[in-house]
């Protein structure tokens, strides 16, 4: 009989006990599990091409994501006592956090990089990118928050025990750091190091190793990356060979020419000899292809999160950015040397110039040029008429114009446009119309209407460059600054690939570029070409291969290894501020 009694006491503490701890639970538990529904639905919105990602880097996903809920709500469950609407605050951060990175990934294919945090200069004109990424299934991630806070507000008031909180909010962390002992011992028994699970993986693969590694894995690696130098001095050292050429293959340019680079925004070579019932997309540029011009339908992108940012990057300095952050905002400091150096130290021009569709801070463009070594920011500020919060391209063209006319030659220009920028939810000219394919979405059909007009606009350009006198004496390069990404024209599986190529135009070349034209070239190519072209000696070339080199070196040992390495040489270059730290003569090989 004792024994029963005892069985029986045994039994009802149990059962007081698992009913105790499923009321104390049960309400922040289903807190937990509304902020997990909010970090996964912000990984899968922000990864939108699964198609390399493992069995278990899904379950790496959902493991890491229970790791971070339990970190981010220990502080709010263990200090939050009566003063609940404090919750509100918490709530309302999370949501921003996980809203930036899902609308960010929609324009730039990445997670929010942490560097760009307080560069609110650079919303300035992105209202219609960001209404457009903005998705109906997106108010998960309110909805998820005004259900936590109505649990909270009615459903906790075991919160008024510090006891109680203490016990749920280190149950929780303490769940959160088991499933991280448990992640760690995977590490070590599938990868030999850290660096090998960690850190190599994100140097390639950003975004694949946030989704798999999770949010405070992502903060740290952000920090990490920014505060450390990444690169070593052996390393150093044995690049540093590749860094420079000393030959010089092109006899020099007698003549100073002016240099004058478009750069169009996100002009794809799709759109080359396209038309529909007769009517081309880009009349204007078919025609310059008949005059004098080099032209190049098959150039690879090779800008990162940058995006715009970097295509600049390529073309001035011969660099690749950095792969995993936005180079010219974590490195804005560094010394490079840039075409617009070049050109002034062996008098190729007598001023410099930049003009752009926006303000002289957005993406840092004042800085940028000062880097360059750019005379001159010429902005929407400068244009006296009407216009929106971008100069469209009619516009930026009519500013560049009057400062070429006022300008003393020769002179480098370098002009951005902007009417083809994303979103495609609308054209600039309603009165354009053409006959398109019915399998063609809205948004391509925008983006090839909004082309049409940038063409206009750069052929009413090249005309007044011939009308001022100016057009015989300049060397013009049209380039697009990066591809126009598939998501944005909601292409077809079919049409997928049109995004993959940019096209590049030579106007009045002072030397024939003997390069096939069907070759597939690379952006960081231009950078070399044009110190040809404008007969600069420099043993700094970038990593790229000018179109001028012969085969003979292109195909040489050097060469070959130089661009195997390009991204490697860059980043190196870009991380120890090497031009900051090394003597450089542009004909010598520095100390």
């Amino acid at each position: 009989m004792i024994i029963f009694l005892i069985k029986n006491i045994n039994k009802m503490s149990l059962s007081r006990t698992i009913s105790h701890v499923y009321r104390q639970f049960k309400y922040p538990f289903l807190v937990f599990i509304l902020i997990c529904i909010k970090l996964l639905y912000m990984h899968y919105s922000v990864v939108t091409d699964k198609g390399e990602l493992t069995t278990f880097a899904y379950m790496e996903n959902i493991g890491t994501t229970l790791i971070d809920t339990g970190f981010i709500l220990f502080f709010p469950f263990l200090l939050i006592n009566r003063k609940k609407y404090f919750y509100i605050l918490s709530f309302i951060l999370i949501d921003i956090f996980v809203l930036t990175n899902i609308w960010y990934s929609r324009n730039f294919h990445s997670y929010f990089p942490l560097s760009l945090c307080f560069e609110f200069n650079n919303l300035q004109g992105l209202t219609n990118n960001i209404l457009a990424s903005i998705r109906w299934k997106d108010i998960i991630i309110p909805i998820t928050s005004i259900f936590a806070l109505l649990l909270i507000y009615y459903k906790f008031n075991t919160y008024e025990s510090f006891k109680n909180r203490r016990q749920i909010a280190f149950t929780f962390l303490g769940c959160s750091l088991v499933l991280t002992g448990c992640f760690f011992s995977l590490v070590f028994f599938k990868s030999s190091s850290l660096k090998e699970k960690f850190i190599l993986p994100y140097a390639y693969n950003p975004m694949e190793s946030t989704f798999r590694h999770g949010t405070f894995y992502y903060f740290f690696i952000q920090v990490w990356n920014s505060e450390s130098q990444q690169y070593s001095k052996e390393k150093l050292k044995e690049l540093e060979p590749l860094f420079f050429t000393s030959e010089t293959t092109i006899p020099v340019v007698p003549s100073n020419k002016n240099i004058i680079i478009i750069i169009v925004e996100s002009l794809l070579s799709f759109a080359d000899e396209l038309s529909f019932n007769g009517q081309a997309i880009t009349p204007c540029l078919n025609q310059i292809k008949k005059e004098n011009t080099y032209y190049n339908h098959h150039v690879t992108p090779q800008t990162q999160l940058g995006e715009s940012s970097d295509g600049q990057f390529i073309y001035l300095t011969g660099l690749l950015p950095l792969k995993n952050s936005v180079t010219i905002i974590n490195h804005l400091k560094n010394k490079f040397i840039s075409l617009s150096s070049l050109l002034k130290e062996q008098n190729k021009i007598i001023e410099s110039r930049m003009t752009i569709p926006t303000g002289p801070t957005f993406w840092r463009q004042d800085k940028i040029c000062l880097n360059y070594q750019i005379d001159s920011l010429f902005t929407r500020n400068e244009y006296s008429k009407k216009h929106e919060m971008w100069l469209n391209d009619e516009q930026i063209f009519d500013l560049a114009k009057n400062k070429d006319i006022n300008t003393t030659q020769p002179f480098l220009s370098v002009i951005l446009t902007s009417s083809t920028h994303s979103p495609y939810n609308q054209t600039i000219d309603n009165h354009i119309t053409f006959d398109f394919p019915s399998d063609y979405s809205n948004e391509l059909k925008n983006y090839l209407i909004n082309l049409h007009y940038t063409d206009k606009q750069i052929g009413n350009y090249i005309l007044s460059l011939k009308e001022n006198n100016l057009y015989n004496n300049s060397i013009i390069i049209i380039v697009s600054d990066h591809e126009a990404h598939d998501s944005y024209l909601n292409l077809p599986p079919t049409l997928k690939h049109i995004t993959k190529e940019i096209p590049l135009y030579i106007i009045n070349s002072p030397v024939k570029v003997t390069r096939a034209s069907n070759d597939t070239i690379k952006q960081s190519d231009i950078f070399p070409t044009l110190l040809d072209l404008t007969g600069i000696h420099s043993s700094w070339r970038g990593v790229g291969q000018s179109l001028l080199l012969p085969d003979s070196l292109a195909n040489s040992p050097h060469e070959l290894l130089r661009r195997e390495k390009a991204q490697e040489i860059s980043e190196i270059i870009i991380h120890s501020d090497y031009f900051r730290f090394h003597h450089y003569n542009s004909s010598h090989i520095p100390e």
